[in-house]
Formats: structure tokens, sequence, C-alpha cells
């Protein structure tokens, strides 16, 4: 029995004017997406806590502190705002500030301690207390302004006094404001008492006392940060 062979059509020989449009349109993507990559990357790293709505108060030595003032626990962290690991650290701390801060479980205080930055991290940091003599609750506001600027590469003169055009303060009267201002030394002479020397640093208050290292499964955390896993251990701890 004989079988009938099926002829088979030729294929058509691949189009260049379509292989060129494919080819467009690829590098086209690619650039697309490489311009979507660059403009993420540029984008200020901001934590998007609404500081207005959380308790702030100040410590009798001046320090800066977020939240209900009857919790039990206080997280203080020494920080630079030019530092690559407290720009690393920030989410850290934002994390524990939405978690534990704005549920009134716990407050947490800053305190600036110029390492990286030197002298340009002690002026923004007077600037920012300054700021807050002119408006309640610039003090943190600018603080999350400084760090998502920073962390976008604005470290020109000008930054400062495009924070406070941002907060709606004086900042020539700020800049005047800084000359009397002491808050840097004083958070200095405190991160000298208790051995702290690099940014970020991490340490504890309970009911209010001084400042101890947080120590979470057996780990002191003595110097530099404590994980996340820490801070909230601490809170649990005397919850």
């Amino acid at each position: 029995m004989t079988t009938a062979t099926k002829a088979v059509a030729p294929r058509a020989a691949a189009n260049p004017q379509q292989n060129r449009l494919i080819i467009v349109g690829i590098i086209g993507i690619a650039i697309v997406a490489a311009v979507v990559f660059v403009i993420i990357s540029l984008m200020p790293r901001s934590s998007g806590i609404v500081y207005d709505t959380i308790p702030q108060t100040r410590l009798a030595d001046g320090g800066f502190v977020l939240g209900n003032p009857e919790s039990r626990v206080t997280i203080v962290e020494f920080a630079d705002y030019y530092c690559p690991h407290c720009q690393d650290y920030k989410p850290v701390a934002d994390r524990f500030i939405q978690e534990f801060v704005m549920t009134g479980q716990a407050q947490y205080e800053f305190r600036v301690l110029p390492t990286a930055g030197g002298e340009r991290t002690a002026q923004l940091g007077s600037l920012a207390v300054c700021f807050e003599e002119q408006k309640a609750g610039a003090y943190w506001n600018a603080t999350e302004a400084f760090f998502s600027k920073i962390s976008r590469g604005e470290r020109d003169t000008d930054l400062a006094r495009r924070v406070a055009g941002d907060l709606g303060v004086d900042y020539a009267a700020a800049l005047n404001c800084t000359r009397d201002n002491n808050q840097m030394n004083i958070d200095l002479a405190l991160a000298g008492q208790a051995g702290i020397q690099s940014t970020p640093s991490v340490r504890m208050r309970v009911d209010g006392g001084d400042m101890i290292p947080i120590t979470f499964n057996g780990t002191t955390y003595d110097r530099g940060p404590a994980p996340y896993e820490a801070l909230a251990g601490a809170v649990a701890a005397l919850g």
C-alpha cells in the first residue's frame, strides 16, 4: 500500500524590516526600564510617618522624644544624617516607631552625634532644634527631611534652607539661633558618658532612667545598632 506524501510549504524567509522593528522595540523597553530604575533610585527615602500625629516631648536636657510618656521603654538612637550606616538603619528605626511608638507601647529618643558628616551634621542638628523654636513639631519633620534628601544626594549648602522653606520657618532667624543653641554639645556629652563613639548606636531607658545597653537572647548590644528583634524584645520584656 502506498502512502501519499503531503507536500510541506517552505517556511517564509524572515522579514528584515520586521526583525529591525523587534530589535528597536526591545531596545526601547530596556531604555524605559533603565530610566525608571534611575528615577526610583533618585527618589528620596521617606518613612511615610506623620510625626504630627505622635506625642512629642523634650527631656530636661532638651532631648527630643516621640511617643506615649507613660510607656516604660524608650529606645535611644545616636545618629548622623550623613552616615551611610545610619541611612541603612533608618528603616529599622522607622519600623519601630510605626509598630511600637505610634501604638503607644514605647518611646523613641533621637540624639545627633556628628561622625561622618562632621560640622555639616552639627549645623543641621542645631538648625533642627532652632526650627522647633519657631514651629512646634518642626524638629522631627526636619530630621525626616534631612535623612530623606541626603539619601537622594542633596548635600549642598542650601539643603537646610530648602528644608526651612518646606517647613515654613525663617531660615535666617534659625541660623542666628544656632549661635546660642547648645543642644549639640549636650548630645555629644551624653554620648561620651555612655561610651558611644560611632553611629548609629542604640541604647534604652526604662521608666525614664539612665541609658543602658539592650540585651536580647543572650546578646548585649553595647556597641552600634541593635536589630529590630532586639528593640521589639526590649518592649515585650517589660510590657
